[in-house]
């Protein structure tokens, strides 16, 4: 499911800080099953600020679901 990269079947804060560490570095791996899928968000194979940036918009209900 795109956003939820902590695998638990919603997209919430959790994923959003789990997303965050990731682009820092903190993180080398999402616990959701398929995290490239999970955390691409745009489409374009990788994860990264665009993702985050997407995340944030459909958190902050912004954007109702994600492109992908």
């Amino acid at each position: 499911k795109p956003g939820d990269v902590d695998g638990n079947g919603s997209i919430n804060i959790n994923d959003f800080a789990l997303m965050r560490n990731y682009l820092l570095g903190n993180l080398k791996d999402f616990p959701a099953e398929d995290d490239i899928k999970a955390g691409d968000l745009n489409g374009d194979k990788s994860i990264n600020s665009l993702d985050f940036a997407i995340m944030r918009m459909y958190l902050l209900g912004m954007i109702t679901k994600f492109s992908v």
